[in-house]
């Protein structure tokens, strides 16, 4: 049980922190990312039900207060994709940072 609950907790991470900066955290497209959130792990149902709502770091962070495991894993990650989103726009380059799988 705790290697699943474990790897749907990265699942939500994952879908969360790739979808940052991206259309898929505009609130018409929410629900499509939502939709491909585990309905079980560490984080749900409270933390899941929270990350459903964020667009953005901050609300990130705010999402994942309670779990500090996590906000210190997503401490570590976020400014690898902050990165990937300025690459994109000829910003700093990725490789100088690490990505969620990388910790994980």
């Amino acid at each position: 049980g705790h290697m699943l609950k474990m790897e749907a907790d990265f699942r939500v991470l994952l879908v969360t922190l790739n979808a940052l900066n991206t259309n898929l955290s505009t609130e018409s497209k929410l629900q499509d990312r939502n939709a491909l959130y585990p309905s079980f792990g560490y984080l749900y149902p409270e933390g899941t039900k929270e990350l459903r709502k964020v667009w953005n770091d901050t609300t990130v962070r705010a999402a994942l207060e309670p779990y500090t495991k996590y906000l210190s894993l997503f401490d570590q990650v976020k400014q690898f994709y902050e990165a990937e989103t300025s690459v994109t726009e000829g910003g700093k380059s990725v490789g100088q940072f690490q990505s969620i799988e990388d910790l994980i």
